[in-house]
């Protein structure tokens, strides 16, 4: 009896100091797989949108919550506590209350098991759900889609579906003039809207210049090539528009003007053909977070000790020189038996 106790307190013992992380990223199933993407909510690149499959529910009284890292790891935000759906589906929202760019401050994503769900500081030792990013794509989404006041060159995709939206807007109004003056004042802000030294067709060139040092962006490229295009078309039209004999005659130029701003803005689905929206978010994408379970790391087991040298090094040869010579009397002593045996039994 006393022995069965002892072994049942034994067990206790060794189930209790299994790691907790270990129990948790267990729990968590070996499939997990989502992914955490920066889109456009209330402002640019203010929201998260977080979707996995194959998370198991935390355990009672625990909560997983999701964080955005900064690149050097030092800012670690919690961006709220997930909920797991029974299917082990999550489907989680955030929104940056103060309206910043998240691709501009963030580079990593985690989950982690916490005791509250209002943490301010993640338990790292306990992360559920690891984050991969890569660099050299988060560095391009950042360059086309956000921008900065210290490099201008930054943010021009994001630029670029705004001067699209500006030169469409003018065109717009320009339509709706009562006036040829007006017409042709509106007609003129679109027309630079889309040639301006910061207008559509620079910034798309800027854009193309930026996705050449890049590989694997060619669709964006070719939506910005669009873009281009389209602007150019929209702004010959303009110039017809401005040098029509009559208002009526400028005003139905001026359709084909806007038709054309918003293929630009839009892109033509029926052709699949992408504009300054489809760009823009296929430049926010490059930034996706693709979430999975971390991979467990596998420790070298450590090389056995050396064996200390114990006593004086020269005993050991001592000892086989010594070993030698008993060898040798054995057999020389044994030769002169033999040889006094020999001769008595000749005598």
């Amino acid at each position: 009896m006393a022995k069965s106790k002892l072994a049942v307190f034994l067990a206790l013992i060794l189930l209790f100091s299994v790691p907790t992380a270990l129990v948790q990223a267990a729990d968590a199933g070996e499939n997990v797989k989502g992914t955490a993407v920066v889109s456009d909510g209330n402002t640019l690149g203010d929201l998260l949108t977080v979707t996995l499959h194959g998370v198991s529910l935390p355990a009672e009284g625990t909560y997983m919550v999701a964080w955005l890292i900064s690149d050097d790891g030092e800012v670690k935000t919690n961006v709220g506590a997930i909920t797991v759906a029974i299917d082990g589906t999550v489907n989680h929202t955030y929104v940056s209350s103060a309206g910043d760019n998240l691709l501009a401050s963030y580079g990593g994503f985690a989950i982690t098991v916490e005791s509250a769900p209002d943490v301010s500081e993640p338990s790292m030792d306990i992360a559920l759900v690891g984050y991969l990013a890569g660099d050299e794509n988060l560095g391009l989404a950042r360059m086309l889609a956000v921008e900065s006041d210290e490099d201008p060159a930054a943010g021009s995709l994001a630029k670029l579906r705004s001067q699209v939206m500006a030169a469409l807007r003018a065109a717009e109004q320009a339509r709706a003039a009562d006036s040829a003056d007006d017409l042709n004042s509106d007609t003129q802000r679109a027309i630079d809207n889309i040639d301006g030294d910061n207008g559509v067709l620079a910034l798309a060139a800027s854009a193309n210049m930026t996705l050449s040092e890049f590989e694997g962006a060619g669709g964006i490229a070719t939506a910005v090539n669009n873009v281009s295009d389209w602007a150019t078309e929209a702004k010959s039209s303009a110039e017809t528009a401005m040098a029509a004999s009559s208002l009526q005659v400028a005003k139905s130029i001026l359709s084909s003007v806007t038709g054309q701003l918003e293929s630009a803005l839009n892109g033509v689905s029926a052709s699949e053909l992408g504009g300054a929206n489809q760009a823009y978010v296929a430049a926010q994408g490059l930034a996706t977070f693709s979430v999975e379970t971390p991979r467990p790391t596998v420790e070298e087991p450590a090389p056995p000790p050396t064996p200390p040298v114990v006593g004086e090094p020269a005993i050991p040869m001592m000892a086989q020189m010594a070993l030698i010579a008993a060898i040798v009397l054995l057999v020389s002593g044994s030769a002169v038996v033999a040889t006094q045996v020999f001769r008595g039994r000749r005598s």
